[in-house]
């Protein structure tokens, strides 16, 4: 019941139209009905319409179809590329926590401040990419000597990375040349190339929008064909279809257009008002979460293996010095830091 009410809480569902693409397309498509009227009205008075309009017209077609394709497809890369780095993430710190598992027996204090850190660094990296800063957040994962660091630095997801690199360091000095240690380390270091690499790729597409020429010109290809249109369905319809047509097709190329404008973006832009395309506020506390759960499963592992009523006993595994009463008070400071129940 526990895990299934801190799922719902980072599980939150969305709307159908949840960036509300057709109420931001709304002031243009009727600024096209108005016209698309008066030409109506103007050709029902005077009977005036313009020659050969049909012929030039389609040949358009072709041309804002492929830059409209094209355009799609760039923004969408764009948000499914982030979605991949995200998840990437996800698994790379999962797997640097599933290695770090290994020191929970006999090295408690790294073990502990290595998952303080990765449950960190989702939030670090976060708060970077919404270029907004809360060191609220870190109350219930950092110490205080932790996160007096986090507050005076520009980048916290880089340091909280260096601050990991330099805690399994020991690891790579205390090896006694049958390479275990060695191994684990150099597995341990790799996750953090990995994530340095994610998070330099997120900072690039962040920081690195498409040109804005070609939205500009996208933008104004559109409104010329669309506001062509009338004139060319004054031949070959009722002038009585002609508005409902216009607002149609007005409607799926400025829908479409300002989908691709909104993906571009997937963390959002507030001067802009763009909407955020990945939920970053869902996204990591659906990773913290994994994280956290990842923990209380080792937590439980490790019990199971100190009670001997399991497969694996302490004979088992390697040897783990005596435990004492402050040790084991750290491992219930962790499991109410973590809110692991």
């Amino acid at each position: 019941m526990v895990l299934q009410e801190q799922w719902r809480r980072v599980n939150n569902k969305s709307e159908p139209d949840e960036f509300r693409v057709t109420i931001r397309v709304i002031p243009i498509i009727i600024a096209h009905g108005i016209w698309s009227s008066l030409v109506v009205a103007l050709h029902l008075l005077t009977g005036w319409r313009m020659n050969n309009p049909s012929i030039v017209h389609p040949l358009l077609v072709g041309v804002l179809g492929l830059l409209l394709a094209f355009r799609t497809n760039q923004a969408y890369e764009r948000h499914w590329s982030c979605a991949k780095q995200l998840t990437e993430m996800c698994r790379v710190l999962q797997t640097m926590l599933r290695y770090a598992s290994h020191l929970s027996r006999d090295d408690w204090d790294i073990y502990s401040c290595i998952v303080r850190h990765l449950i960190a660094f989702p939030i670090a990296l976060k708060q970077h990419l919404k270029r907004s800063r809360d060191p609220e957040e870190y109350g219930k994962v950092l110490e205080y000597s932790e996160l007096d660091g986090i507050c005076r630095t520009g980048r916290p997801h880089t340091l909280l990375l260096s601050s990991l690199s330099m805690l399994i360091r020991p690891l790579r000095h205390r090896d006694d040349g049958l390479g275990k240690s060695l191994a684990l380390w150099n597995q341990m270091d790799s996750c953090l190339s990995q994530l340095q690499s994610i998070s330099c790729n997120l900072d690039l597409i962040v920081q690195q929008p498409l040109p804005a020429s070609y939205t500009i010109h996208a933008d104004r290809f559109i409104r010329l064909w669309v506001g062509t249109l009338p004139f060319v369905l004054l031949d070959v319809m009722r002038p009585g279809l002609v508005v409902p047509a216009v607002l149609l097709v007005a409607w799926a190329l400025y829908y479409t257009e300002e989908l691709a404008e909104i993906m571009e973006e997937p963390f959002g832009d507030e001067t802009s008002g763009k909407p955020e395309t990945i939920k970053l506020d869902v996204f990591c506390r659906r990773i913290i979460f994994a994280l956290k759960q990842q923990v209380w499963a080792q937590e439980t592992l490790d019990s199971r293996v100190n009670s001997g009523d399991w497969v694996i006993t302490p004979e088992d595994l390697p040897p783990v010095a005596n435990m004492t009463v402050e040790e084991d008070d750290d491992h219930v400071k962790l499991r109410d830091a973590l809110d692991i129940d």
